[in-house]
């Protein structure tokens, strides 16, 4: 699997958080809240490796990773199929293999193995603990020394796995107590003792923040040298306000939810409902029924509570450890359903088989679709932003990917390190002002009203005179402050002198031009949904920017391309019909509240 994974990951940079995480490996500097130190210090390692590009490398580290996890579920399963004889002796192996194979192959794991991720070594170490746990439940003869030492391995991956991304690892908690609950209580001094040692010494790599973070590095958010930032950066508390969703009903989050995972697992999904009863039912198999379930549920929770799940990659990283536990019981009932055709035609063992190596073909058609090896909407991006930008420009960027891809581009490519970012969303984390002042004292007005929120007109203006200014579009820039800017590229230019309207129409026809090549390569090369998105959110702002100026033409053609990717959201379904009447438009009434 792993070479499945490699062969199909993103050659060079991609969208989301790759960028900043490749860029936090390579300098090992500090990744957004929690701070990922696990994940720099390993993807580090793979960074030396002399293939391709350093994106490549950070991409190819995570397809090793998940394979070797692959590998370790492989062993559970089978393990549990063994122990509990699912199936007779010829089957059991492939039936194992069968879970697996639906597991590695879906859209939401492959995800997690082509791009520059944490979720491939999250799902490395959580592997390992489902190794652990599941020898510990179905191998009833293991001696007392080995069920010990399988808790300390267990708790050693847990430490390690919260010093990586612990929300998503603290879910396996209860699997963990239910697994070696018999461990915990004999000798209940010694075993905690034991297993409490394994996770402070893995949570010691908590230690690389404040040490990388006194470097200066790039990225280095939350810039934890004290320990209230510490406490800040490892808590998370810039993406707490996540926990409590606004907007969406708890009834479209769980359709959301199941969405991803009938996406994800196709029929096998629905099939786990009969696979954890079957097990359930049974005295021999109710510890692995419930070991299953306590490592699907409490991930499905905690996802359920943290906002957008649809089209979002990350949604789908969290949930990788409840897709393994969820195949698996898929796998289990098809396993019995097996049984009881081989027990009345003896000879149905290589139906039985058949059917099962259908099940993993059909999803690997789905998961090969997740190729990021074509995927070249980072490089079309920055080729039309950050790249062509003249000597010492200033970019006030809003959205974090292009935060990401410059950061991506100035560490791994050395490209464009004369030009100076303000990263909008990460100016009020502790440390970021420091860091942009270092990058000139004209800045400073500008960064002081931004940390409280607002994008001072006349700072920015300002800061014009001195030093060529864009901004990227965003419903945080002032309604005011857009008769000073330009299109140039996919960004804005500010200017002093309000421009002509005929300067505006040869920019925006310009433009157009651009964004239709830009669209075009997207579409080829079968970008994500996700990645599409991003180009939604330029057409949106582009739209209304257009419209503003009385460019109903050009307006028009940015919602179009914005309908070709997905059905029009109601503030653009709203613009263009506003845009068929004569009178002018009052582009207020479509703009997303900020």
């Amino acid at each position: 699997m792993a070479l499945c994974y490699g062969l199909t990951a993103a050659g060079h940079g991609f969208v989301f958080d790759s960028g900043e995480l490749s860029a936090a490996a390579a300098q090992l500097g500090i990744a957004h809240p929690p701070g990922q130190p696990l994940f720099s210090v390993v993807t580090h390692a793979f960074l030396w490796l002399p293939l391709g590009s350093l994106a490549f490398r950070a991409a190819l580290s995570s397809a090793l990773l998940l394979g070797v996890a692959v590998a370790l579920l492989y062993r559970a399963f089978a393990v549990a199929c063994a122990r509990f004889k699912l199936l007779s002796s010829r089957t059991s192996a492939g039936f194992a293999a069968t879970a697996v194979g639906i597991f590695a192959l879906s859209p939401g794991v492959w995800n997690q193995g082509v791009r520059a991720e944490v979720y491939a070594l999250h799902l490395v170490l959580s592997a390992a603990v489902i190794e652990r746990t599941t020898c510990v439940v179905c191998r009833g003869e293991l001696r007392s020394a080995e069920r010990t030492r399988a808790l300390f391995v267990a708790a050693l991956c847990f430490g390690l796995g919260l010093s990586n991304h612990h929300l998503s690892m603290l879910c396996l908690a209860p699997a963990m107590i239910f697994a070696f609950r018999e461990r915990l209580m004999t000798r209940l001094g010694h075993r905690l003792g034991g297993a409490a040692l394994m996770v402070a010494l893995s949570l010691a790599v908590y230690g690389y923040l404040p040490l990388r973070a006194l470097t200066d590095p790039t990225p280095n958010l939350g810039a934890p040298t004290t320990v209230a930032r510490l406490w800040w950066v490892v808590s998370a508390q810039a993406f707490q306000k996540s926990l409590s969703v606004a907007g969406e009903s708890l009834q479209q989050r769980t359709f959301e939810l199941v969405q991803v995972v009938v996406d994800s697992l196709g029929p096998v999904a629905v099939l786990a409902l009969g696979g954890a009863y079957a097990l359930l039912r049974v005295e021999g198999t109710r510890a692995l029924g419930l070991l299953m379930l306590l490592y699907a549920l409490p991930g499905l929770g905690i996802r359920l509570q943290m906002g957008a799940i649809a089209r979002n990659p990350d949604a789908q990283g969290y949930l990788t450890v409840a897709f393994a536990a969820i195949s698996f019981l898929g796998v289990a009932l098809l396993a019995r359903l097996g049984e009881m055709l081989v027990a009345r035609l003896p000879r149905a063992h290589n139906l039985v088989l058949a059917c099962a190596a259908g099940l993993v073909a059909l999803q690997g058609a789905a998961g090969v679709r997740c190729s990021l090896a074509r995927s070249v909407l980072a490089d079309v991006l920055d080729a039309h932003a950050r790249l062509p930008l003249p000597s010492k420009a200033v970019l006030i960027a809003f959205t974090p990917q292009t935060v990401f891809l410059h950061w991506g581009g100035e560490v791994l490519d050395r490209a464009r390190p004369d030009l100076a970012m303000v990263p909008v969303p990460f100016v009020s984390y502790p440390g970021g002002q420091e860091g942009l002042r270092a990058q000139g004292p004209e800045l400073e007005p500008v960064i002081t009203r931004l940390a409280h929120g607002v994008l001072d007109e006349h700072a920015v203006l300002a800061l014009a005179r001195q030093r060529p200014v864009y901004v990227e579009l965003d419903v945080r820039v002032p309604l005011s402050m857009m008769r000073h800017l330009v299109p140039d590229g996919r960004l804005y230019r500010v200017v002093s002198r309000l421009p002509d309207r005929q300067t505006l129409v040869v920019r925006a026809d310009h433009q157009t031009e651009l964004l239709a090549r830009m669209h075009a390569h997207s579409r080829a090369s079968r970008e994500s949904a996700g990645a599409q998105e991003l180009l939604l959110w330029q057409y949106y702002g582009d739209a209304l920017y257009l419209a503003h100026h009385g460019l109903r033409d050009q307006a028009l053609s940015r919602i179009a391309l914005a309908a070709s990717l997905f059905p029009l959201p109601s503030e653009l379904v709203g613009l263009r019909r506003a845009l068929a009447r004569p009178e002018p438009v009052d582009i207020r009434a479509y703009r997303l509240a900020p």
